[in-house]
Order: C-alpha cells, then sequence, then structure tokens
C-alpha cells in the first residue's frame, strides 16, 4: 500500500512542477501590463526550460546517491526564492531572468527526477507504465492554458 502512496505523492508532485507551461498564459498580461517584450518573456520561458535540463542531470546523480528528498527540499526552497526575486524586483525583466528562469529553472530541474525515481524503484515491475503515469501529471497543465482569460486591454 506503500507504494501506491509514493505513486500518488510523485503525481501529485509532477502536477505541480508541470505548471511551467502554463508560461504562455502570462505572457499577454506582462506584456500588455508589465511593458515586457515578447523576446523577453520567451527568454525567461527558454532559460527556465535549459535550467530545467543542465540541473536535471546534476540532480539525477544527487538522487541516487542520496535518494529523493534532499534534492525536492532543495527544489523547494529555490522555486519559493525565484518567485520572491521575481515578486520584490516588481516584475522586472532581469528580476524574471534570474528568479524565474534560473532560480525556478534549477528548481524544477531539481525536483523533476525525483518522483520519477522513486517511483520507478517502488514499481520495478511496471517501469514504463509508472513512468508513464509520472510524466503525464508533469503535462497535465497543458489543457488549463488554451481556457485562460484574454489579456487585458490598455
Amino acid at each position: 500500500m506503500k507504494r501506491y502512496a509514493i505513486l500518488a505523492a510523485s503525481l501529485t508532485i509532477d502536477i505541480c512542477l508541470g505548471g511551467v507551461y502554463a508560461w504562455s498564459v502570462f505572457v499577454p498580461w506582462l506584456v500588455h501590463g508589465y511593458g515586457l517584450t515578447t523576446t523577453q518573456t520567451q527568454s525567461v520561458f527558454g532559460a527556465t526550460i535549459a535550467m530545467l535540463a543542465l540541473v536535471g542531470v546534476y540532480s539525477g546523480r544527487l538522487v541516487e546517491r542520496r535518494g529523493p528528498r534532499l534534492p525536492l527540499l532543495i527544489a523547494g526552497v529555490l522555486f519559493a526564492a525565484g518567485y520572491a526575486l521575481a515578486a520584490i524586483t516588481d516584475v522586472a525583466y532581469v528580476g524574471l531572468l534570474l528568479g524565474v528562469g534560473v532560480l525556478a529553472g534549477a528548481a524544477l530541474g531539481m525536483g523533476y527526477v525525483c518522483p520519477l525515481s522513486a517511483s520507478v524503484k517502488w514499481f520495478p515491475d511496471h517501469k514504463g507504465l509508472i513512468t508513464g503515469i509520472t510524466v503525464a501529471g508533469f503535462g497535465s497543465r497543458c489543457h488549463r492554458a488554451l481556457r485562460a482569460r484574454p489579456a487585458p486591454r490598455r
């Protein structure tokens, strides 16, 4: 029964981390409401995905050596620090780039590997199925972005 709790927790973590795909919803608000250019908003998203990939490599090694708890704790701290930095800079481009792009992107990379690794270890006889379920949680947030409200008009 414990392994199903691990799977549920892994799925929940990946659903939360999958919120990165909602970035496109914020772009019109950032462009019209805060005066950022589309290029600036896309470079923030690009930095987020680049950091996810780069830190994910290191995170996999850390998870294998120390288990998933420490990397998830680091991910939570980085994620909170990144969005706090973006908030205190009043949505300035540099604050968004460093906060959301670099710090929160590193948090995604640190946190993404943990649920996959933990779930697969608890279900060694169904590795493909469990990986698919967990990764589906990461991508499940995409459909919500399609139903978002349009950006405010000036």
